[in-house]
């Protein structure tokens, strides 16, 4: 069979700015975090009953910190997940194949990664 990149969604609430905007200013947009994530997996195909690892990873491009980061990874059907590993800072939690996983916060230019074993 072939992988199926499922569908990856991210969120996160930017880091508010303290800086105040004069009342006779035009105001400015607040500056928030830009995240950006990729899936991969370490075969090129998947064969039924040998397990391999998908490899999801959120990177904040900045410029602000992003808070209460939640990314989200539906797996196709049939497959088994076998772990799911956060990086650090992270908690994941595995409901039928719908993976969500949790940090506080990632500051400009951090990553964070969750490793998901999976047998189909």
């Amino acid at each position: 069979g072939t992988i199926d990149a499922g569908l990856v969604a991210i969120a996160a609430t930017p880091t508010p700015t303290n800086t105040p905007v004069p009342a006779t200013a035009t105001p400015t947009p607040a500056v928030g975090a830009d995240l950006a994530i990729t899936k991969s997996a370490n075969v090129v195909s998947a064969e039924s009953g040998i397990s391999f690892n998908y490899l999801l990873t959120v990177v904040n491009n900045g410029p602000a910190t992003a808070n209460n980061v939640v990314v989200t990874d539906q797996l196709p059907a049939g497959m088994t997940v076998n772990s799911v590993v956060p990086s650090a800072g992270g908690s994941c939690s595995n409901t039928a194949g719908l993976i969500r996983c949790t940090w506080a916060s990632l500051v400009n230019g951090a990553s964070a990664t969750v490793t998901i074993n999976v047998t189909p």
